[in-house]
């Protein structure tokens, strides 16, 4: 297995085709360089941290940087012919990776 740790998905404007300053998205670009691979390819962390959602977007960023979480469809979706998944996981770390509270 081989994982990756990105964390691009960082606005709510974001598809898998596109960033949101419309570049070539990062997760499209991904999948179409490895998905000829034959070793099972999964994100070992994705996302983005919590102070860098939507700051392209002063109108839809929240006050703690909600993040969408919209890249697990497209990886559950879009990228399932050659990525096997991801792992979501959180820690008692920095308040900027937080999954959850409580």
């Amino acid at each position: 297995i081989f994982g990756l740790n990105v964390e691009s998905w960082c606005s709510s404007t974001q598809t898998f085709e596109y960033n949101s300053d419309g570049t070539i998205g990062t997760y499209y670009s991904l999948w179409k360089a490895l998905k000829k691979s034959s070793v099972p390819i999964i994100f070992s962390e994705m996302g983005c941290p919590h102070s860098h959602f939507d700051r392209d977007d002063l109108e839809r960023k929240t006050k703690e940087g909600t993040r969408d979480w919209k890249q697990v469809e497209v990886v559950s979706r879009d990228m399932a012919d050659s990525w096997s998944g991801f792992v979501a996981y959180t820690y008692d770390g920095p308040e900027d990776f937080v999954m959850f509270k409580g």
